[in-house]
């Protein structure tokens, strides 16, 4: 998810908040051995236009701009993208257009995600369009 929907995102729902943030974000705030610790799934992480050096710990801070450099397009054997975030507040359960909540929980749910996930591996375009995750 993108960074505004990391921060959006509640534990254990995002209407029943005992954590303000994503999990990622307990995770690295709360639960990793060193406080602060970035984490790839973050965009804040990833991202060079979201990346705030103050989000981080200090000796972190030229780890990330190392996997900036090597996550960067057109570096030699670099993914061409950083991923695909989720920047919506909902997401696509069906492909007639009912959403849900973009939270880490709606991840199986996301219809354009999945799509994009399983086109990648296969590394072509699906025989059939995904018709419904809103289970």
């Amino acid at each position: 998810m993108n960074d505004s929907n990391e921060k959006a995102d509640g534990l254990p729902t995002a209407d029943a908040r005992l954590y303000g943030k994503s999990l990622l974000y307990l995770v690295s705030r709360a639960l990793d051995d060193a406080r602060k610790m970035p984490l790839l799934g973050l965009q804040n992480a990833i991202t060079p236009d979201v990346f705030d050096p103050k989000q981080w710990a200090d000796e972190q801070v030229a780890s990330i701009t190392a996997w900036q450099q090597a996550w960067s397009p057109g570096t030699p054997g670099a993914a061409s993208q950083r991923g695909f975030p989720v920047t919506t507040p909902d997401v696509r359960t069906t492909r007639t257009g009912a959403t849900i909540q973009a939270t880490h929980g709606s991840f199986d749910n996301n219809i354009d995600v999945l799509t994009a996930s399983l086109e990648r591996i296969k590394g072509s375009k699906l025989v059939s369009r995904l018709e419904w995750l809103d289970y």
